[in-house]
């Protein structure tokens, strides 16, 4: 068995030859109408495998077999098919009524085969049993009249010991004819000889397990009749038939689910279908796929570029971002980390999902010790998620020099006050939240007052307004006030 190459547990279903690799479902790309399956990697079309990978022995699923045709449509047709052929029995011209009723019938058990076969576990609308049943009774007949005429000829030339030996081998190649019929629509191909030991060569040892599980399905009959006894009332024989055409039914599908299983000996092709149809996946699913493959391969360079005609392109999908952004803390580059980390925020933060934006944070920092947001706004932003997530000494962290780093962020004011609110949260770091505190109040009050100060008539120019401007006033008027506050706006604790 085959593996697909990105996923070790799951089976293949596809071969790229140009690539030499094999893949599941979910590695090739099925394009939008799912007609053209191409590789990820190379662009080629890729071929098919078929379910065999996928498809677990028939002796695993027999609970499953023998609930294939217990649903209304196929219960009314085993039901009515067994009223009918006791009915009949009384007309004019009977078994030409029986041949009809038995060629509509196993047409239906050959349409369960061949649905079984490419993959449908599904018994199929009793209305498949209408057309062409009378053709397929006419092939039953001459097959079986071939196999009797075999037996009496070698009965006439080699004796009843051989003819009884052949009888039993045909007994036991029943379910090969029965296949090769299926595969081939050919009596001669059916009942060739070779064919039929090449298909049992094929399948091995489970055909036997086939055979043997056909007889006790058919010996189970007997043993109906038995219990029923020798009153052959309307009821009783419509029961045995009945039971002879459910068993009937379900070893059709046993052989078909064999030919599924069984597809690449046999040069069957066919997809499992189950009752899960395959939906045409979107653009953006495809694009997410051929990303993972090539982060597999090890060509991150190329799923780096793809990530980013998927963020241009969708630049509002947030798994995409998401995705990129667990990429980028696995392969643990610092540089491509600071590059996307700030870009990451700000779209959590404009898409309402700031609770990830903490946890991200830290996730970053397992991956870079030293990572620190560039911009002051990023510090900002992330210093109150952490506060409102109660991690105060992050916080202080993060906005700890922040007006040495930025002395012109407009919003000084609000980290002070920030800072002293996070340093209450920390043990023995009161004293210094008074401080921060006080310097919040200075700063933005003095900023405040120096916007509405008029100097000879008219406002203080702008260069006068800027942070290390409020801030040399704020130290000047601590020295003539002899406070003894510091306002570096800097804190060194461990």
């Amino acid at each position: 068995m085959e593996y697909c190459k990105y996923h070790p547990l799951v089976p293949a279903t596809y071969n790229c030859d140009h690539c030499d690799i094999q893949n599941c479902d979910h590695c090739i790309n099925e394009g939008n109408n799912q007609q053209s399956k191409r590789c990820f990697i190379c662009g080629n079309e890729v071929e098919s495998l078929g379910a065999r990978y996928n498809a677990e022995p028939f002796w695993r699923r027999l609970q499953e077999s023998f609930h294939y045709p217990l649903n209304t449509g196929t219960i009314t047709l085993i039901i009515s098919m067994a009223c009918l052929a006791v009915v009949v029995s009384f007309l004019p011209f009977a078994i030409i009524w029986h041949l009809m009723l038995i060629g509509a019938f196993m047409k239906y058990c050959f349409t369960c085969l061949e649905k079984t076969a490419k993959g449908l576990f599904i018994a199929p609308d009793i209305t498949a049993a209408y057309d062409g049943g009378f053709i397929i009774a006419l092939q039953l007949i001459a097959m079986v009249a071939i196999i009797s005429g075999a037996t009496i000829g070698i009965h006439l030339w080699l004796g009843i010991g051989m003819a009884t030996l052949f009888g039993g081998i045909v007994m036991c190649c029943i379910p090969a004819i029965l296949i090769n019929f299926a595969l081939t629509e050919n009596i001669l191909d059916a009942i060739n000889p070779l064919k039929i030991i090449y298909l049992i060569s094929a399948i091995g040892l489970p055909y036997g397990l086939l055979l043997g599980l056909m007889m006790v399905m058919m010996g189970s009959v007997s043993v109906i009749s038995q219990l029923l006894g020798d009153n052959l009332s309307f009821l009783n024989i419509v029961l045995q038939f009945s039971a002879f055409n459910y068993y009937i039914i379900v070893a059709f599908h046993i052989m078909g689910y064999m030919i599924f299983q069984y597809q690449g000996q046999l040069g069957f092709i066919a997809q499992e279908d189950n009752k899960k149809r395959k939906h045409t996946r979107s653009d953006i699913d495809r694009l997410l796929v051929k990303i993972e493959i090539h982060v597999k391969e090890g060509e991150y360079d190329e799923a780096i570029s793809l990530f980013h005609d998927a963020i241009k392109k969708y630049p509002d999908d947030k798994n995409i971002y998401n995705k990129y952004f667990d990429f980028v803390i696995a392969i643990k580059d610092k540089e491509l980390i600071e590059e996307y980390a700030s870009f990451y925020f700000k779209f959590l933060n404009q898409s309402h999902s700031e609770d990830l934006i903490t946890r991200s944070y830290k996730r970053i920092l397992q991956a870079h010790p030293k990572y620190m947001p560039n911009t002051a706004e990023d510090r900002l932003m992330l210093a109150k998620e952490c506060k409102q997530s109660g991690d105060s000494r992050t916080t202080v962290k993060l906005l700890n020099g922040i007006n040495k780093t930025f002395p012109d962020f407009a919003g000084l004011g609000v980290v002070y006050e920030l800072m002293a609110d996070a340093l209450r949260d920390i043990p023995k770091m009161a004293d210094k939240a008074d401080q921060f505190e006080a310097l919040s109040k200075r700063f933005i009050e003095l900023k405040r007052k120096k916007t509405m100060v008029k100097k000879r008539g008219k406002r203080i120019p702008p260069k006068e307004l800027d942070n290390k401007s409020v801030i040399e006033t704020i130290k000047d008027n601590a020295k003539k006030n002899d406070d003894g506050l510091s306002y570096d706006g800097g804190i060194d604790f461990n």
